[in-house]
């Protein structure tokens, strides 16, 4: 496609969106329905940050409707970029540049991914240091078949010089992932926020940290008309921050289409 092919593209996707948007809007007026939220999270949002926020905004807006669906940064993207989600929390660092719609996000934190195995696990019994040639022995298990996380735990081997490790689980349930890891000697990637979640399924986290990533929201442009959106965004800070994670300065957006 040629460049000025690509901008009236960009802006026709743009176009369409705002209708959407707009039709939404006109619709919930006229039926006076319930206004809908419609947020992405991944599992360490989902399960760690996201439960006390949302009970807080629905107490403070009870005439919104929310709606929450759980995956990966590179599912939630796409159903952001289409206009199925208004907004997403997630890895920053894993999303894609669009150069058709306007997509902005911003940074909230950063997080360690980790290693999790069960109790007892012949890893967790080591003297020494642990090093990654130690868990090449052992197969590996990734959530939803997530193929930046897969691209990332291969990569942490090949700077070590080592043939990458052996991911021949994959689930789409966490409840799953952890049910498995608990009853086989296979390795769990998950974030480190995830510690208490898998404590409770009898998991323990491996002392080696993978890589740190940026953690955050991402949103399109038309969502951020929302009054709504920004008082989730703050009260979503104010739970981190009651966790004791610092959180990046507020407002902070960049643009991503070209």
């Amino acid at each position: 496609m040629t460049p000025t092919g690509q901008i009236l593209h960009r802006r026709a996707s743009n176009m369409a969106l705002e209708d959407r948007y707009a039709r939404t809007e006109i619709d919930a007026s006229r039926n006076r329905v319930n206004e809908v939220l419609r947020i992405g999270a991944g599992p360490v949002w989902a399960c760690r940050y996201l439960p006390d926020a949302l009970a807080a905004f629905t107490r403070q807006c009870p005439s919104w409707y929310v709606t929450l669906q759980v995956g990966i940064t590179r599912t939630l993207q796409d159903r952001a970029v289409s206009g199925d989600l208004d907004i997403c929390f997630g890895s920053i660092d894993d999303l894609r540049d669009t150069h058709e719609i306007d997509f902005n996000y911003e940074p909230l934190t950063t997080f360690d991914m980790g290693a999790f195995v069960r109790e007892g696990h012949p890893l967790l019994a080591a003297n020494d240091i642990l090093r990654l040639r130690d868990m090449l022995a052992y197969q590996w298990l990734t959530y939803q078949n997530d193929l930046d996380v897969i691209s990332r735990i291969n990569n942490s081997f090949r700077e070590e010089q080592l043939l990458p490790p052996r991911v021949s689980i994959n689930t789409s349930s966490l409840l799953a992932g952890f049910a498995i890891t608990s009853t086989s000697d296979a390795i769990f990637c998950l974030p480190e926020p995830m510690v208490p979640e898998a404590a409770r399924h009898g998991l323990e986290r491996l002392p080696i940290r993978l890589w740190t990533y940026k953690a955050g929201v991402w949103l399109h442009q038309a969502a951020q008309r929302k009054r709504e959106v920004h008082q989730l965004l703050a009260i979503v800070r104010a739970q981190l921050a009651a966790c004791g994670i610092q959180t990046e300065h507020a407002g902070r957006a960049t643009h991503t289409a070209g």
